[in-house]
C-alpha cells in the first residue's frame, strides 16, 4: 500500500465536514481519485482497517515549536472566602485560605475531583452583624473549561440555595479567575453563586446573625485551556554581553567609543563578559575624566548565527542596578519607550545579524530609556542585568503588499552630506520625508538641521520622476548648495546617495542598467540596483551608504562629492507596459545667416581625486534628520555613523518574551 506523492495522509472533505476539518489517511480507493488498491472489493458487507497513530504535530512544531500543554492536578482545593464583621467597621471575621486571616474562625476546606460532590463551610466565632462578600473558591490554575453546580447554601442549617439568582452576571458565566488574598487572579476561581457589597450579589440580601455558612459543590467536569504550540527554541549556548556607547571629552571630539570592536578608542575603559542564561552580569564604562557629552549608550548582547529553524534571537532580562558615578539611578529608568525588549542592531565590528541591543540606555536622537541629565560630566556608568532567558524564534511568513503591474510609481532622489549634514531623506522619512507633519517643507527642498537656526533651506533644484511603465528615467539634483547652514563651511563627500521609490518591496518592479553622473561627468555604473535593506516597506535603490560596508566594498564611493550637479539615469523593468515614448526635442530653425562665433572661457580644472577613504565625521547638530544611514549587516550603524543619524532598526511584531505562543511577522 503505497501513499500518496504528497504524503500518507492529506486534508479532504467528507460528508458534513470540509476540508479544513477531514484528512483522508492513504490506503482506501476512489474510482476518480487515488486507487491504493489495484481493484475495488466487491461482495464484502463489512469493511475495517486497524491504524497506528504514531505522532501528530502541529505545522509550527514541525518547523521546531513545542507543544505547551497544561496538566490540571486531580484534585483541586476548594473553600469559602468571607470578609465580615461581628462589630460595626470593624471587619474582623476574614478567611482567604492564608495564614494571617482575622478572628477565631473554623473553616473546613475540600478537596475536590471531577465527578464529585463535596461541601466547604465556615463557622463563626461570633454572630455575623455584616458581611462584606463571601465566595466559593477553587485553587487551580490553567482551566479552560468547566461545569460546576452549586447545589445547597445554607446559613445556620437553613437553605437558601432557591434565593440564590445565578443569571446575575451571564458575562462571566458559573466560574472566573478572580484574586483571593494572595492567591492572584491566575490561579484562585470563584464560583457564581455568592455575595459582593461592590459587584455580583447572587444574594439580594445576606443574611445577618449567622454564624454558620455551608455551601454544596458538584465538580461536573472540568478541562485544562488548549494546548498551545510554542515557536519558542531556546538558546543555552555562551553569548558576549558589553555597554557600547560613543561620548567625547570636548566639544566636537567625538573621541570616546566602547563597542567590543576593533574601532574602540579614547580613554574609557569598557568591558566585555562571556555569560549564559541564568547568569547575572556587571557592564561598565569607566573614563579618566569627565566626559563632555554622551551621544548614546546601550547594553548590547551578541549571539551566534541564527541557527536552522530560527529566525532570528530574542532576550528575556532583568536591570537589576544602574549607577553613574556610585548613584543608583534604577528608578529612573524608563523602559516603556520601546514596545519591544530587545532588537537587532549592529555595532561597530559586530554585524546586524548577530547583534541585539537591549533597552535602558540612551540615544540623543532615539529613546531616552536613562534621562540625558544624568550623563552630563560622568566617569562611570554601570549595568547590573540578568539573563533570563535567549531564545529563538519562528517568523510566520506574511505575504506584503504586490506592485501593481499595470500602475504608476514615483521615484526621488536622496542625499546627505558629510560634514555640513545637508540632505533630503526618503520620501517615507517620518520626520523629513513627504507626509511629515513636523516638518512639512523639508522634502521639497535640500536642508540643514541646525541647533540654533532650526531647519535651513539650501539652494537645489530637485527633479524627481513619475515611473509609468518599463523604460529609461532620470531623476536630478542642480545647482545646489552643500554648504553648512552659515554658507562658511564646505561638504567634503556624500554620506548618502539613494533613490527611493513607493514601490512596494516585493521584487516585481525593479532599477537597472544605473549611471551616476557628477557635474555631467559619468562616475558610477550600475547593473543592478543596491537595495536598501532597510528599507522594509518600499524599494528603495542606494548609491553611496558610507556605513554599509557590503555596498561601500562593492563600489568605493565613499569621500566623493560633485561640485554643482548630480544626475541618475536607470531602466526600469517589470511593469505590464511600457513607457509612452518622450516627446520629440524642439528643434531651433537655422538662422539664414551664421552669427559670429561666441568666446567662450576654457573649462575649469576637473575635480580632484576622492580621498580612499572619508574624514571623519565631526560633531553635528542636536536637531538632526532622521534619515538613518542603512543598517549595515557587516558593521555598526550607529558607533560608526555621524552624531546626526538616527539609526532605526525594524524588529517585526516582537512577541513578549515568555512562555507563550511567539510568532513574528515577516515578508517574503
Amino acid at each position: 500500500m503505497n501513499a500518496r506523492a504528497d504524503g500518507p495522509w492529506w486534508y479532504e472533505g467528507t460528508g458534513d465536514y470540509t476540508d479544513t476539518q477531514a484528512i483522508r489517511l492513504a490506503g482506501g480507493y476512489n474510482e476518480w481519485g487515488d486507487k491504493f488498491m489495484a481493484e475495488g472489493p466487491k461482495g464484502y458487507t463489512e469493511l475495517s482497517f486497524t491504524y497506528t497513530l504514531n505522532k501528530i504535530e502541529s505545522e509550527s512544531e514541525a518547523a521546531g515549536g513545542t507543544v505547551n500543554a497544561v496538566e490540571l492536578p486531580e484534585e483541586i482545593e476548594m473553600f469559602i472566602g468571607i470578609g465580615a464583621e461581628n462589630a460595626a467597621g470593624t471587619w474582623d471575621l476574614v478567611f482567604e485560605n492564608t495564614a494571617d486571616y482575622a478572628g477565631e474562625i473554623v473553616a473546613t476546606k475540600a478537596m475536590i475531583s471531577a465527578g464529585e460532590t463535596e461541601t466547604i463551610k465556615i463557622v463563626m466565632p461570633n454572630e455575623v452583624t455584616k458581611t462584606y462578600w463571601f465566595a466559593p473558591v477553587m485553587l487551580v490554575s490553567g482551566v479552560g473549561e468547566m461545569d460546576v453546580t452549586i447545589d445547597s447554601m445554607k446559613f445556620d442549617g437553613e437553605e437558601f440555595i432557591q434565593e440564590v439568582d445565578f443569571s446575575l452576571n451571564p458575562d462571566r458565566g458559573s466560574w472566573w479567575y478572580e484574586g483571593t488574598g494572595t492567591f492572584s487572579a491566575e490561579e484562585s476561581i470563584r464560583l457564581a453563586g455568592g455575595y459582593n457589597e461592590w459587584a455580583d450579589k447572587y444574594l439580594a440580601e445576606v443574611p445577618t446573625g449567622w454564624t454558620e455558612l455551608e455551601i454544596t459543590v458538584t465538580l461536573n467536569s472540568i478541562a485544562p485551556v488548549a494546548p498551545t504550540v510554542s515557536n519558542e527554541i531556546i538558546y543555552d549556548g555562551e553569548f558576549t554581553m558589553f555597554l557600547a556607547g560613543t561620548a567625547e571629552s570636548t566639544a566636537d571630539a567625538w573621541d570616546l567609543t566602547y563597542a567590543n570592536g576593533s574601532t574602540d578608542k579614547g580613554d574609557v575603559a569598557g568591558n566585555a563578559v562571556t555569560a549564559k542564561a541564568g547568569d547575572t552580569v556587571t557592564i561598565s564604562h569607566t573614563y579618566t575624566a569627565p566626559v563632555h557629552h554622551t551621544w548614546w549608550l546601550a547594553p548590547t548582547l551578541v549571539l551566534p548565527e541564527a541557527e536552522d529553524g530560527v529566525d532570528k534571537y530574542l532576550v528575556d532580562y532583568t536591570i537589576d542596578k544602574v549607577t553613574i558615578d556610585g548613584t543608583d539611578v534604577t528608578d529612573k529608568i524608563d523602559l516603556t519607550l520601546k514596545d519591544v525588549d530587545s532588537w537587532y542592531e549592529g555595532t561597530e565590528d559586530h554585524p546586524v545579524t548577530r547583534t541585539l541591543r537591549l533597552k535602558g540606555g540612551y540615544n540623543e536622537w532615539g529613546e531616552h530609556f536613562i534621562p540625558g541629565e544624568l550623563l552630563a560630566g560622568h566617569t562611570n556608568v554601570e549595568y547590573t542585568i540578568t539573563i533570563n532567558k535567549v531564545y529563538g524564534v519562528i517568523e510566520e511568513v506574511v505575504e506584503g503588499p504586490k506592485a501593481d503591474l499595470d500602475g504608476t510609481y514615483n521615484a526621488y532622489i536622496g542625499v546627505q552630506t558629510a560634514d555640513t549634514w545637508a540632505f533630503r531623506n526618503a520620501w517615507d522619512d517620518a520626520t523629513y520625508g513627504k507626509d511629515s507633519a513636523e516638518n512639512p517643507d523639508a522634502f521639497g527642498q535640500i536642508s540643514i538641521a541646525d541647533a540654533t537656526l532650526g531647519l535651513v533651506k539650501k539652494d537645489g533644484v530637485i527633479t524627481d520622476t513619475v515611473l509609468a511603465g518599463n523604460g529609461t528615467y532620470t531623476v536630478s539634483l542642480k545647482d545646489f548648495d552643500f554648504t553648512s547652514a552659515d554658507g562658511a563651511a564646505a561638504a567634503s563627500a556624500l554620506n548618502l546617495l539613494f533613490v527611493s521609490t513607493d514601490i512596494p518591496n516585493s521584487g516585481e518592479i525593479t532599477l537597472s542598467n544605473i549611471k551616476v553622473d557628477f557635474d555631467g561627468k559619468n562616475v558610477m555604473e550600475f547593473s543592478e540596483g543596491f537595495t536598501d535593506p532597510d528599507s522594509k516597506d518600499w524599494y528603495k535603490v542606494l548609491f553611496i551608504n558610507i556605513w554599509n560596508k557590503e555596498l561601500t566594498n562593492t563600489y568605493n564611493m565613499a569621500g566623493m562629492i560633485p561640485a554643482k550637479d548630480i544626475t541618475i539615469t536607470f531602466d526600469v523593468t517589470g511593469f505590464n507596459y511600457d513607457k509612452a515614448a518622450d516627446a520629440a526635442p524642439e528643434v531651433t530653425p537655422e538662422p539664414t545667416e551664421a552669427p559670429a562665433p561666441e568666446v567662450t572661457e576654457a573649462p575649469t580644472a576637473a575635480p580632484t581625486a576622492a580621498p580612499t577613504e572619508a574624514p571623519e565625521a565631526t560633531k553635528a547638530p542636536t536637531a538632526a534628520p532622521t534619515e538613518a544611514p542603512a543598517v549595515d549587516t557587516d558593521a555598526d550603524a550607529e558607533g560608526g555613523m555621524s552624531p546626526i543619524v538616527i539609526v532605526v532598526i525594524v524588529v517585526v511584531v516582537i512577541a513578549a518574551a515568555g512562555a507563550g505562543f511567539v510568532v513574528m511577522k515577516k515578508k517574503k
